[in-house]
């Protein structure tokens, strides 16, 4: 649950809500994101190789679980990895599945 927390924080930085945005964002998201690089390698690379082997598939029983786990297979690796490493095939199950929670999207 930390490394979920960790990611989410890092990557929409504080939220204070639902209709809280952080602008300073956009930076890592379209600008900046090579100056992110390293620290994204360090902080969530271990956790992109975990979510690509299939061993936090569980993260996906929650809300924020499911976009932790779409952050860690389709954007993570877009920093510091070829795009061809992508985990995207396995975030878009993820993204798209239906749970009984209602958390998924329908296809």
């Amino acid at each position: 649950m930390q490394m979920q927390k960790t990611l989410l924080d890092f990557w929409f930085g504080p939220l204070t809500g639902p209709e809280a945005f952080n602008r300073d964002r956009y930076d890592l998201w379209f600008q900046n994101g090579r100056a992110y690089d390293q620290i994204i390698r360090e902080r969530f690379g271990k956790g992109w190789r975990q979510a690509v082997a299939g061993e936090l598939d569980g993260w996906a029983e929650t809300a924020q679980g499911r976009l932790a786990l779409i952050l860690l297979l389709d954007q993570v690796p877009r920093h510091p990895h070829s795009p061809r490493y992508s985990g995207s095939v396995r975030a878009g199950s993820s993204s798209t599945s239906t749970d009984p929670g209602g958390h998924g999207a329908r296809p």
